[in-house]
């Protein structure tokens, strides 16, 4: 009786269950028989090319999360002033660091990058922590790297109330003024300053705050009042003085 015929392949429909050449099948799908009528993928799956992607994808910034770097606002129209380039025609609205929502034009607006700042037919209205009405047909300030100021307006007239002051500090401020020219000075004193100022028509201020304004962990305590005459100050901790 003739001996039966010995088959080369397995009776198994997949005929070879590792992927080029590995010792064991990877985990995952395994890859199509060469037989098999499906289009067959180049390889298998590529751990690293995974990994690569998987990196990117939580990477991904998720929809609704905060912009890396978001610019800062500041929490007065004279802070955003400063930080706003030089601009004719400038109209902006929006919210301040504080949460306040602030409306700006002016023909006008904005810093030169050197220290100048400008403001020619400015009006600005805001409200929130910090609430400022305030029109100017003119104001222009001047700032040092060493935190000295002057500041001069001509033909302006503003209203203000709430947590942050003019000093920078944090407390409580209330303010009303309409001039037809007014000039104030601060000059920086280690962590501390003092200011005056001048105008040429009614005007009553006040505010009272602190502030760590070169970030030693001593306050300042700062008060600033004024009718006509304005006069202020920041006094720092004496802890500080012996940082």
């Amino acid at each position: 009786m003739p001996d039966p015929i010995q088959s080369n392949s397995s009776s198994s429909p997949f005929q070879d269950l590792t992927c080029h050449g590995a010792e064991e099948p990877p985990p995952g799908p395994r890859c199509e028989p060469e037989s098999s009528t499906q289009p067959r993928a180049s390889g298998c799956e590529d751990e690293g090319l995974s990994e690569h992607v998987l990196s990117l994808v939580k990477s991904y910034p998720t929809p609704g999360s905060p912009a890396p770097h978001a610019a800062h606002v500041g929490d007065s129209n004279a802070e955003r002033v400063s930080q706003t380039p030089l601009e004719f025609g400038y109209m902006a609205s929006g919210r301040t660091d504080n949460g306040s929502k602030f409306d700006t034009f002016a023909l006008l607006y904005g810093s030169d990058g050197k220290g100048y700042s400008y403001e020619f037919g400015s009006v600005s209205i805001q409200k929130g922590e910090q609430s400022e009405a305030q029109i100017a047909a003119w104001r222009s300030n001047w700032s040092s790297p060493a935190g000295d100021s002057v500041t001069v307006e001509l033909l302006s007239a503003q209203e203000s109330g709430g947590s942050h002051n003019k000093d920078g500090s944090s407390g409580f401020n209330t303010s009303v003024s309409a001039s037809l020219a007014s000039l104030e000075g601060t000059l920086r004193i280690g962590a501390g300053s003092v200011t005056a100022g001048v105008s040429a028509g009614p005007s009553l201020e006040l505010s009272a705050g602190t502030r760590d304004i070169d970030g030693d962990g001593a306050l300042e305590w700062c008060l600033r009042a004024g009718s006509t005459v304005t006069v202020g100050a920041c006094v720092e901790e004496p802890s500080g003085w012996r940082r």
